[in-house]
């Protein structure tokens, strides 16, 4: 299970060089003890550092990896640590390599270990097909199980939602009663022109108002559903807009949720997908997992070759 552990050593390997740069120390550097690091300005060293040095623009890739987060009383300041993340023993660091990969492949077994046995002891085609019929009909019963202990359905009149749809529509709903929210006009509301909406504290709204409201800690969701961001000469405001949010027309949320679906259905992701939900038989199965393994090395390749053009134009 060494799948990614080139990339995984490699960010972990750039992201000690980072808090270990004394040029940066004024935006994010290791605690008095070493056995943490601080942020000291969250939003620089996200708008620059962890876009330039590490080809991300959020602090999420770090949590996923086992660091955690805390709290820091004075000022804006964020703090995180991580067993084995340790000022002057970079050699520690494959450690932290090794516990996520163990955590992907606990996963990977107790979500496929019991296909991928019957698969490998399967010895007629029929048994073959079986396995991977009976193994989509778990996880398709367990999703939707899943979805409806979490839905909650909508306030506003809109019921007949197509796969997926309910999930889309609740988020969107969210965020337009968090922006139309008066009593946080002072960090996040409507432009005069009910156009678009302004952040206007952008630390405090995704240190509390979306973790809370949202469940998300970046605007990258925003981006995914359609929504642009506009520039504001002054200060540190963010500001978004997206056709169809609109102050006071809440109803013309599903337009966005639609036009994002009919994104997904035409991408490549969602009809090897399909293949996959409809193949009939192995071979069938078989060249639809083939085509998705090709895409996905071939979109890793093609990132790779962005962030290198990245790293030489810097």
């Amino acid at each position: 299970m060494d799948y990614g552990r080139n990339e995984i050593s490699d960010f972990l390997k750039k992201a000690y060089e980072l808090v270990d740069d004394p040029s940066t120390d004024s935006i994010i550097s290791w605690s008095p003890n070493g056995l943490s690091f601080v942020v000291l300005k969250p939003l620089e060293c996200s708008r620059d550092l962890l876009t330039r040095r590490l080809q991300i623009t959020n602090f999420s890739p770090f949590q996923s990896y086992g660091f955690r987060k805390i709290d820091i009383s004075p000022g804006q300041e964020l703090e995180f640590a991580c067993d084995d993340f340790v000022r002057g023993k970079p050699e520690l660091l494959d450690k932290i390599a090794q516990r996520y990969l163990a955590r992907l492949k606990a996963y990977h077994d107790s979500k496929y270990g019991e296909l991928d046995k019957r698969l490998k002891s399967a010895t007629t085609r029929e048994e073959y097909e079986l396995a991977i019929k009976e193994h989509r009909e778990k996880w398709e019963r367990e999703s939707r199980d899943r979805k409806a202990r979490t839905r909650v359905t909508p306030t506003i009149p809109y019921q007949d939602f197509a796969f997926g749809r309910n999930d889309i529509f609740d988020f969107l709903k969210k965020a337009y009663a968090l922006v139309d929210d008066p009593s946080t006009d002072s960090i996040v509301s409507w432009a005069p022109n009910g156009l678009s909406f302004v952040v206007w504290q952008p630390l405090e709204f995704t240190k509390d108002l979306l973790p809370r409201h949202l469940q998300i800690t970046h605007f990258a969701k925003f981006h995914t559903y359609g929504f642009s961001k506009l520039v504001i000469s002054s200060g540190q405001q963010l500001e978004f807009m997206c056709n169809d949010f609109v102050r006071g027309k809440p109803e013309l949320l599903d337009k966005i949720a639609q036009r994002y679906v009919a994104r997904m259905k035409d991408t490549e992701l969602w009809k090897i997908d399909e293949r996959l939900e409809n193949a009939t038989s192995k071979e069938e199965y078989d060249l639809a997992m083939k085509d998705k393994e090709e895409m996905f090395a071939r979109k890793s390749k093609e990132r790779k070759a962005i962030m290198a053009t990245r790293r030489k134009s810097t």
